[in-house]
């Protein structure tokens, strides 16, 4: 891979200008979808109109940082039952963990549902389940931050089964209390226990 320096001149392609001659600069460069500014990153400008056309490969990490570090919001209430089975469940990837593993272990069953496509309709199935939800339960309050990746696999998993943001994640944790909280052996469990320890790395 070439290490490109600032001021170095490759050619480029502008959507204003055509096939042009561009300089290498340090600039702040905004993200698509007003997701945020990274600053002094290395990138292509055009020497026309002076805007920038591209991105060397070297600075592709600190934007996709940057781009992980875009949050959206996630706050629901919840029956109490949801949010103790959740507590269960991570309980058991890592007795250590805090109530941040909760987002992780519910974004890595919504990555899965989402690249297994054709299993998606276990979630609609799912929600019906009995989870031991009772009129005049009260109520918890789940809130997380997603980065822009996680909001485009729930927005995804929300447009493929028609759930609401609500019960979606009911129906993610009664797939996790399902996998995780009820077997005296979890499938699962190995997997997750080590994801949980690279984690904490």
């Amino acid at each position: 891979m070439k290490l490109f320096h600032e001021g170095e001149k490759i050619d480029g392609l502008c959507e204003d200008d055509g096939r042009v001659r561009a300089t290498l600069r340090y600039r702040d460069h905004t993200l698509e979808d007003d997701l945020g500014v990274v600053r002094n990153v290395l990138v292509s400008v055009c020497d026309i109109c002076d805007q920038t056309i591209g991105i060397p490969q070297q600075s592709s990490p600190a934007i996709r940082d940057a781009r992980q570090r875009a949050v959206a919001s996630l706050e629901l209430n919840l029956p109490a039952i949801y949010v103790d089975m959740i507590d269960a469940a991570v309980y058991r990837v890592d007795p250590e963990a805090n109530a941040e593993m909760r987002k992780r272990v519910l974004v890595y069953y919504l990555a899965r549902y989402v690249r297994e496509e054709d299993r998606m309709h276990e979630l609609n199935a799912i929600l019906s389940k009995d989870v031991g939800a009772r009129p005049g339960m009260p109520t918890r309050r789940l809130s997380f931050k997603l980065s822009s990746s996680a909001a485009r696999l729930l927005a995804a998993a929300m447009a493929r089964t028609g759930l609401n943001r609500t019960d979606l994640t009911k129906a993610l944790i009664a797939k996790i209390g399902e996998d995780l909280v009820e077997p005296a052996s979890p499938p699962l469990l190995p997997e997750l226990s080590l994801l949980a320890q690279v984690l904490k790395a």
